[in-house]
């Protein structure tokens, strides 16, 4: 069999736009013990070792020749480059000391859907470290966007209230931002705009990133939800949700998105008023799209408070599947009626394993959205998801972790895979190890706390693979 060998440091040849360190960062440690030497004079979107024949780009996202005499990678654009960057990376085996073998290949590949999405949310509890592996994890697994939601962990100048005393800086998030960058990952900001106002696990923990903070601030609230949704009413509010959003956005860097939340809102899509607090909703969020819009971005929102679960029988109820739908038939198409379709929904349903296609996604879809399909860590659920999305060709998959990030890693790769190639590619065993090759090489962490996803391996609060 032929291969690529690497027994000695090697010269890579990388664009301009590729000079950050990160990039030989992450190669040498698949090759430890052999540096790479980076010379920053390819054309755009080209990186080459050694001397081997260009491949035709043709119709694909990136190509990748390994030959005996060396690697070119080419891109359509800077991030396919990447993506096939760490397609060579994969192929690379230690066989003995010092010596390392990528097996002969030409690939050309395109992913079977464009948006390719991984929801982190940054809480208390999460180090800035394990944030990193993660975010580095996502570009290794070829995901397209990581959407970022600080739980009260980030100090922002438009809103300092907004965070606990020992939350992030904006500067440490940003040198991360650019490295996933630079990896080719585009980062979404997010901020909850009515539902999940509170900023904490309200319900879970009683705490209140504002309120226990700044119990005076308590007008920034709608009466009668305790703090929970936002009084999206009052100019004051708006202005407020307007400033950090922009604040994201710059710390985000360039984008094409925006993520609303919006979900569970409590009792807010039910009541006799329902249809007046639908044309108030319509009139907030279209004036969002619109604000976003004229910066060159889209919202995005979750789609629970659109829905009606009366409209989407399902056999299995029973057995605990069911939709995801926290409105009335009456507020929720006086909803889908009244949004504009500039909004893109997010469509998350994380108990549907035996319909094969989502209704819910089937009614955002007909009415003339563009749709997310969102998962969380049924492996069935995936499945039906990806049915979704062929049979509507919506606009990708969202991945969500939500606090149980550190249980997640082996399905944040499992589902990448998923989504580059529209089905199921390996055993979910195998990818577990193939996490944690992963984890390890794009960001090792030799001490123990700090290695793998988990601070300890048995007893209370113990990571197991969901």
């Amino acid at each position: 069999m032929n291969h690529y060998i690497i027994n000695t440091p090697r010269t890579i040849h990388l664009p301009e736009s590729a000079s950050n360190p990160v990039i030989t960062e992450i190669l040498g440690r698949y090759t430890r013990g052999l540096p790479w030497q980076a010379e920053y004079d390819s054309e755009d979107f080209v990186i080459s070792i050694g001397s081997v024949l260009p491949m035709e780009l043709e119709d694909g996202e990136f190509v990748l020749k390994v030959a005996k005499e060396g690697v070119y990678i080419a891109g359509r654009n800077y991030d396919g480059m990447m993506r096939g960057l760490f397609a060579f990376l994969e192929r690379i085996v230690c066989f003995d000391k010092l010596l390392y073998k990528a097996e002969c290949c030409e690939l050309r590949e395109s992913p079977a859907m464009g948006f390719r999405g991984v929801h982190l949310c940054i809480f208390p509890e999460t180090s800035i470290v394990f944030l990193e592996k993660c975010i580095r994890t996502a570009a290794a697994s070829r995901y397209s966007h990581v959407i970022l939601e600080f739980w009260g962990t980030i100090r922002l100048d438009s809103f300092p209230e907004m965070a606990w005393p020992f939350a992030f800086g904006k500067e440490e998030i940003r040198g991360i931002i650019e490295r996933g960058r630079a990896l080719g990952l585009e980062f979404i900001p997010m901020l909850q705009h009515l539902g999940h106002a509170a900023m904490a696990r309200q319900g879970a923990s009683g705490k209140h990133v504002v309120l226990d903070q700044f119990p005076e601030l308590e007008y920034l609230y709608l009466p009668g939800f305790y703090g929970w949704v936002w009084d999206y009413r009052k100019p004051a509010v708006r202005g407020l949700l307007r400033n950090i959003r922009d604040e994201l956005c710059e710390l985000c860097g360039d984008g094409r998105w925006f993520m609303l939340g919006c979900d569970e809102a409590d009792d807010l899509g039910h009541g006799p008023d329902s249809l007046e607090v639908a044309a108030e909703l319509c009139e907030f969020l279209n004036g969002i799209q619109e604000d976003l819009a004229s910066k060159g971005r889209r919202a995005v929102m979750w789609g629970d408070m659109l829905l009606c679960a009366a409209d989407m029988p399902i056999e299995n109820r029973a057995a605990g599947e069911y939709y995801s739908a926290n409105s009335s038939r009456e507020f929720s198409q006086a909803m889908l009626n009244g949004l504009s379709r500039d909004i893109v929904i997010a469509d998350w349903q994380y108990e549907i394993v035996t319909d094969k296609i989502w209704q819910s996604s089937g009614i955002f879809s007909k009415q003339g959205f563009e749709v997310i399909c969102c998962s969380f860590s049924n492996q069935a659920n995936y499945d039906t998801a990806l049915n979704t999305i062929k049979a509507y060709n919506l606009t990708g998959f969202m991945k969500t972790t939500w606090h149980t990030i550190n249980r997640q890693i082996p399905h944040l790769v499992y589902v990448g895979e998923m989504m580059w190639y529209g089905r199921r590619v390996s055993d979910y065993g195998k990818v577990c190890s193939k996490s944690t090759d992963i984890f390890r090489k794009v960001m090792p962490c030799p001490d123990y706390e700090n290695a793998g996803w988990s601070k300890i391996q048995i007893g209370p609060g113990a990571n197991v693979l969901a």
